[in-house]
C-alpha cells in the first residue's frame, strides 16, 4: 500500500542527496578554476621576477634551492643559466612563452615559459598538478563533509517533519476507520488545515445528505404503512361483508371500489413522491408551451370542476420554458386538483401565468377554506393534512403539496403560501426559465431574450 508519508520522506531524501552532490561536484569544478587562476598567477610572478635577473653564462649551472612545489629554469639560447635544485638538467618545455602541461621526476606538471625581450633569456616555472588537486579536493571535503555528515539528521528531522504534517490527514482516515454503519455524525478535526477543509466540509455535507435520506426514508416507510394499512383494512372488512352477504349489492360492491381507488390514488401519489425527490431525481429539461399546458391540465380536470359547478380562469400568453414535462405536468395537476378538491361548491378558481425577469410565475387561487399561517411549512411536508373540518371532509393522503414542493425544488424555483384575493389558499410559484444558467450564474439572473415574454 502506498504511503504519502513515506513517499514525501523518500522524495525528499532523495532530494537533498541529489542537491547535495550537484553542489559538490558544481564547487569542485570552480574550486579547480580558482586554484589554476590562483596558481597560474603564482606561475606569472615567479617567471616575472626570474626573466627580469641579470643573469650571464659563466660557464657553469647555478642551483639554487627553492620550494618543493616550484620547479623552475633560466636559458639563454641553449645554456642553462640556473636552474631550482628540484628541476632536471635538459628543458622542461620546448616553448618559448606560453603555458603547458609536461612530465618530468615522474609527476605532471603545469608549465610556463616567460621570455626577456632584452637579451632573449627564457625563464621555464612549473608547478605540480598534483598539488592542486589535493588542495581542491581538501577545501570541497572542508565545505561538504559537514553537509554529508548532517543528511542522516535531517533525514530524521523531515521524517518528524512530514509525520506532523501528515498528522491531520491520519487523523481523519483514523476518524472515518473508526466511524460506525449508522454513525453520520460530522466529522471535527483540531486546527483544521486549509488544505483538509474542503474535504471535511464536502464529507460533512455528504453525512448530512445520508443522514436526511434516511430519516426521510424512515419516515416515507412509516406513513406509507400507515397511509396504506387503512384503506386496505376497510376493503378487507368491505370484502368480507360482500362475501358474507347472500346477495351482495351495488352499494357493497361501489365500497370496494373506492376503496380501491383511494388505494390506488395513494400508491400513485407516493410513487409521484419518490420520482420527484431532488435528491435522487434528475429533471430532463425540454422546451415546455406554459399556456397549453395549463389548457390541457384544465381540460383533463374540467370534468371534476364541472361536477361542483365551479368557475375557473385562466389568465396567461404563450411562453416557454425550459422543465421537466412529467414533472410540470405532475406539479400543476395536484395543485389545480387541489383547489377544486377543497373549494366548495360555485366556488371559483384563478389560474395565471407571466414572465417576471428570467423567472416564470404561476399563481393558483381559490376561494376555499384556505390554510392556516402557522400551517403553510407543515402542508410542505407529506402525509401533514390540515386539522380543520372542512378539510377532514375530503378524502387525501397529504402529499400533493409536498410532491409541487419537490418539483419546485427540482427546477431549482421558489414556491410561496399566501391567502388569495378570493378568499381561501393562493400558491405562487416561481421556476426560472432556464435552470441550468441560473444555477451557473453567481450574479443576478438576467432575462434570457430567446424567450417569449407572457
Amino acid at each position: 500500500m502506498n504511503s504519502i508519508r513515506r513517499q514525501v520522506t523518500w522524495l525528499l531524501i532523495a532530494l537533498i542527496v541529489l542537491v547535495t552532490f550537484s553542489a559538490a561536484i558544481t564547487g569542485y569544478r570552480a574550486s579547480m578554476e580558482d586554484a589554476t587562476r590562483l596558481f597560474d598567477g603564482e606561475l606569472q610572478a615567479i617567471a616575472n621576477t626570474l626573466v627580469a635577473l641579470p643573469a650571464n653564462h659563466a660557464g657553469n649551472t647555478l642551483e639554487i634551492e627553492s620550494p618543493p612545489d616550484v620547479a623552475w629554469q633560466l636559458w639563454q639560447q641553449d645554456q642553462l643559466l640556473m636552474r631550482s635544485s628540484n628541476a632536471p638538467d635538459k628543458r622542461i618545455s620546448s616553448q618559448n612563452t606560453g603555458f603547458s602541461a609536461e612530465n618530468f621526476l615522474g609527476n605532471r606538471w603545469r608549465v610556463l615559459a616567460n621570455t626577456n625581450p632584452d637579451n632573449d633569456n627564457v625563464v621555464i616555472v612549473a608547478h605540480p598538478l598534483g598539488s592542486r588537486d589535493t588542495l581542491t579536493e581538501n577545501l570541497i571535503l572542508a565545505a561538504m563533509t559537514p553537509l554529508i555528515v548532517s543528511i542522516p539528521v535531517l533525514a530524521v528531522l523531515i521524517y518528524w517533519v512530514v509525520n506532523r504534517g501528515v498528522r491531520p490527514l491520519s487523523a481523519l482516515s483514523a476518524q472515518l476507520e473508526n466511524k460506525a454503519r449508522n454513525n453520520l455524525e460530522p466529522i471535527t478535526l483540531p486546527n483544521t488545515p486549509s488544505e483538509l477543509t474542503t474535504v471535511t466540509d464536502t464529507l460533512n455535507s455528504l453525512f448530512l445528505r445520508l443522514n436526511k435520506a434516511f430519516e426521510r426514508e424512515q419516515l416515507f416507510s412509516a406513513n406509507a404503512a400507515h397511509e396504506l394499512r387503512t384503506p386496505l383494512s376497510v376493503l378487507k372488512i368491505n370484502l368480507h361483508n360482500l362475501h358474507a352477504s347472500e346477495t351482495p349489492g351495488k352499494e357493497e360492491i361501489a365500497k370496494c371500489q373506492r376503496d380501491t381507488d383511494r388505494m390506488i390514488r395513494v400508491v400513485n401519489q407516493l410513487l409521484l413522491l419518490s420520482r420527484t425527490n431532488p435528491e435522487t431525481a434528475h429533471a430532463d429539461l425540454e422546451a415546455v408551451e406554459i399556456e397549453s399546458l395549463l389548457q390541457e391540465v384544465i381540460s383533463d380536470l374540467y370534468e371534476a370542476i364541472d361536477a361542483k359547478q365551479q368557475s375557473i380562469s385562466l389568465n396567461s400568453e404563450p411562453c416557454t420554458v425550459q422543465a421537466s414535462p412529467f414533472a410540470l405536468q405532475t406539479m400543476l395537476s395536484n395543485l389545480i386538483g387541489n383547489a377544486s378538491k377543497y373549494t366548495p361548491d360555485g366556488g371559483e378558481i384563478e389560474v395565471s401565468a407571466q414572465i417576471r425577469s428570467a423567472s416564470l410565475e404561476i399563481q393558483i387561487a381559490d376561494s376555499g377554506p384556505g390554510i392556516p399561517e402557522e400551517d403553510y411549512s407543515k402542508v410542505l411536508t407529506p402525509f401533514f393534512r390540515v386539522a380543520n373540518v372542512q378539510t377532514q371532509r375530503q378524502s387525501g393522503s397529504g402529499i400533493g403539496l409536498a410532491i409541487v414542493n419537490q418539483v419546485v425544488m427540482l427546477h431549482h424555483g421558489s414556491l410561496t403560501l399566501s391567502k388569495s384575493t378570493l378568499g381561501g389558499l393562493s400558491v405562487t410559484l416561481s421556476l426560472p426559465v432556464n435552470p441550468d444558467v441560473t444555477r451557473s450564474e453567481t450574479d443576478e439572473p438576467k432575462p434570457q431574450p430567446q424567450e417569449k415574454s407572457c
